[in-house]
């Protein structure tokens, strides 16, 4: 190999750089450093000193990598790190741990076309939150409405039931009233009834008060009226020792013919003893016959229904026979 030296400058019509020192040369040709030509850097000399660079070529498709421990050599790269297959994305999306953001646009939707498991809790923040599932089970055994007042309430809230073509039914809180109500039409809203609002509310009821006519009223136990209780319709199942009123005539009671009271078969037959009546059964087999000046006497016999009489008339109109 023959080795030349050449002493003093070389022009640029030369070939050369007409300078004596590196940086004239860099002058002369117009290279900056740091954006023509790298500029020499101990750390990075440091840098490139700590590995062991391959002294052959690799294969096909090989690249560069290091072992970890300065030393620097060609190799495959790992099919999970550049493979994106389902089970790529099992693995690495499983090893997730801390909060992540998917989607940073508005129309960023995603669809699951099988079920989705929440292991956690579940926060969505959006305005809507639409469910059309045909079934909703729900474990909590309260839910809260309007759930982000902080001061004093305004808002009504309660269930809406949708009807299709006809009217939605309501069950709702009423902030105005401070009460629960129910609407059948959609218009007219009816209070639930507070305990205060009946006449009783535990036990038997003893009164029911209204200004019209009651129907429909099913009645079991004692009933007991203190006032008058007309009853329509047919009233069936009904005994006398199931009626309680002082105006039920047992036995041995005063009769007039003003009187409106019910009578028992005792007070009926208490009755007809007063009048006189004997109590006698079967055929009447013989009778007689007298008027209380005995102007007339007789009898008969009876055997079949029918009845003859033997008669004496003695006077009549004062004239004597």
């Amino acid at each position: 190999m023959l080795t030349s030296h050449v002493t003093g400058t070389l022009p640029l019509a030369n070939g050369g750089t007409g300078a004596t020192t590196a940086s004239g040369a860099r002058t002369a040709l117009g290279v900056a450093i740091g954006s023509d030509v790298l500029a020499y850097d101990a750390n990075l000399q440091s840098f490139v000193n700590t590995f062991t660079l391959p002294t052959s070529d690799g294969l096909s498709e090989q690249v560069l990598k290091t072992d970890g421990s300065g030393n620097i050599g060609f190799g495959t790269v790992s099919t999970s790190d550049v493979n994106v297959s389902v089970a790529n994305l099992q693995a690495r999306l499983g090893e997730i741990s801390t909060a992540t953001t998917m989607g940073t646009g508005a129309s960023a939707d995603f669809t699951f076309a099988s079920d989705v498991v929440v292991t956690g809790d579940l926060t969505v923040n959006g305005t809507t939150t639409t469910v059309n599932s045909e079934t909703v089970e729900i474990a909590d055994n309260i839910l809260t409405l309007n759930s982000n007042v902080t001061g004093s309430p305004t808002e009504n809230a309660g269930i809406e039931i949708e009807r299709g073509t006809s009217t939605n039914v309501t069950v709702r809180w009423n902030e105005s009233t401070d009460r629960w109500e129910f609407t059948n039409n959609g218009t007219n809203y009816y209070n639930f009834p507070l305990s205060s609002e009946y006449t009783n509310n535990t036990g038997t009821v003893t009164s029911v008060g209204t200004t019209g006519s009651v129907n429909g009223i099913t009645l079991s136990g004692t009933v007991t009226s203190s006032g008058n209780l007309t009853l329509g319709g047919t009233l069936g199942n009904v005994t006398i020792d199931q009626l309680e009123a002082d105006d039920i005539l047992t036995s041995a009671e005063a009769f007039v013919n003003t009187d409106d009271q019910l009578m028992t078969a005792a007070a009926i037959d208490d009755l007809i003893i007063g009048k006189g009546y004997t109590q006698n059964f079967g055929d009447i087999t013989s009778v007689s016959l007298s008027s209380t000046d005995g102007s007339i006497t007789g009898g008969g016999t009876s055997s079949s229904g029918s009845a003859s009489f033997d008669l004496e008339v003695g006077t009549i109109d004062g004239g004597t026979y």
